[in-house]
């Protein structure tokens, strides 16, 4: 049962639509940050061997698109 009250831990309005994933990453941390912040990378980095992505917009930044 979720908590409520004073105690109770923040919930953002999209909580119970959220996903969250972790991975532990066995490369360098500055490979791993090109690898979600540049375009370049983007496409490859996100699907597996032999899938083909297009990324149309890509702005690593707060408010970015």
């Amino acid at each position: 049962m979720a908590a409520t009250g004073r105690n109770a831990p923040a919930r953002s309005a999209t909580a119970d639509r959220e996903i969250v994933i972790s991975r532990v990453i066995s490369a360098p941390r500055e490979l791993v940050f090109e690898a979600f912040t540049e375009v370049r990378r983007v496409s490859r980095w996100c699907g597996p061997e032999g899938v083909t992505t297009t990324t149309r917009a890509f702005e690593g930044r707060v408010g970015g698109a």
